[in-house]
């Protein structure tokens, strides 16, 4: 198991769609999971959105979740 295993796992335990970094507009989904193959360490565990409406790219859109919204939702 490697550290995209074990983010992956984390993530879908507590029911996110992937990770974000919000400073760079920069998100990713489970199914593409990290394609930097060097993620930042200030990248967030996020649900995904509608874009805003101002966005240049419009796909999708990757929120972080709040950190007391993941420790709520701890696996049993």
């Amino acid at each position: 198991m490697n550290l995209k295993d074990i983010i992956r796992d984390w993530l879908v335990a507590h029911k996110c769609d992937g990770l974000c970094y919000s400073d760079l507009e920069c998100g990713c989904r489970l199914d593409d999971l990290m394609p930097c193959d060097n993620p930042n360490p200030d990248c967030e565990a996020a649900r995904s959105g509608d874009p805003p409406e101002d966005a240049e790219v419009s796909d999708f859109w990757m929120y972080p979740i709040a950190k007391d919204e993941a420790a709520d939702e701890t696996p049993d």
